[in-house]
């Protein structure tokens, strides 16, 4: 058998797991239909964050690979969001705009299937929360370098609000832009703790280059899609987002960068039970 005729044998397998694969997805949501359904009768919260993490410790343990444990997490979060959302759609709120580390964090914790709604402000998150408008916030509240965001635990006296999870994110950043040529680049775009991060690579690097802050990393990676001659310092995400090169991988001087961030909502919601 020819290389052709093997690619097409193994092809046609993966074909039909995937057409299994899909039947079972689809069974699933609606399982988790009719679970929302017993839900709403009784009162009960939809999103139950405990127990979504204890399918997502048991899949770990059952994992024999070859996939690691963080991929399959990633697979099974998004399969568990999609089923979620029939149940019904959560609405999330971040500090945006959209491609924020924060953004990341929602996404990492909730999956890409709710409504992830960016503002402003940490405090705009709070007081969506509040008055009803989305269901939970995401809120940055400790990074390994900068320290503490006080505001935002100023905002809980503000507010009758609770911790019902957190994430921790490695926080990497680099070097974007429309133009693929590092050598043209004149000016650089971003909020100033990333600049100040990257300044020991860009001093090296880029000493010629106009260094410019703006509110954002992700409004930093917005203004350079548009400007041939421009760049912005910011994530992986973001170059996903506004369809930008990678100039230069991870220019930021420490190497072990976290932020946490806090899902906060009105109630905490109550234990499985099992």
């Amino acid at each position: 058998m020819d290389y052709q005729e093997q690619l097409k044998k193994l092809r046609f397998e993966i074909d039909k797991i995937d057409e299994t694969i899909l039947q079972l997805i689809n069974k699933r949501a609606l399982l988790a239909k009719e679970i929302g359904e017993i839900k709403k009768k009784n009162n009960l919260p939809i999103f139950v964050p405990s127990r979504e993490k204890e399918i997502l410790e048991r899949l770990e343990k059952l994992n024999q690979g070859p996939l690691s444990n963080e991929i399959v997490k990633h697979v099974f979060r998004e399969i568990i969001s999609a089923c979620r959302s029939v149940e019904e759609n959560l609405k999330v709120a971040y500090l945006g705009p959209k491609a924020t580390f924060t953004h990341q964090a929602s996404l990492k914790y909730f999956g890409s299937s709710v409504d992830h709604i960016p503002v402003s402000t940490i405090k705009d998150v709070f007081e969506e929360i509040a008055k009803k408008k989305v269901d939970f916030g995401v809120v940055p509240v400790e990074n390994t370098i900068e320290g503490v965001v006080n505001y935002t635990l100023d905002m809980f006296l503000d507010y009758d609000l609770k911790i019902i999870g957190e994430v921790i994110l490695e926080i990497s950043l680099h070097l974007l832009s429309i133009n693929p040529n590092i050598n043209e680049i004149q000016r650089i775009y971003s909020h100033k703790f990333a600049i100040a991060e990257c300044r020991d690579w860009l001093m090296k690097n880029m000493p010629h280059a106009q260094i410019i802050e703006v509110e954002s990393t992700a409004k930093a990676a917005e203004i350079a899609k548009d400007d041939y001659e421009s760049a912005a310092i910011a994530s992986e995400s973001a170059a996903v987002v506004y369809g930008l090169h990678i100039l230069e991988r991870k220019i930021d001087k420490h190497l072990h960068n976290y932020t946490r961030f806090l899902i906060i909502g009105r109630d905490v919601p109550p234990p499985t039970g099992n």
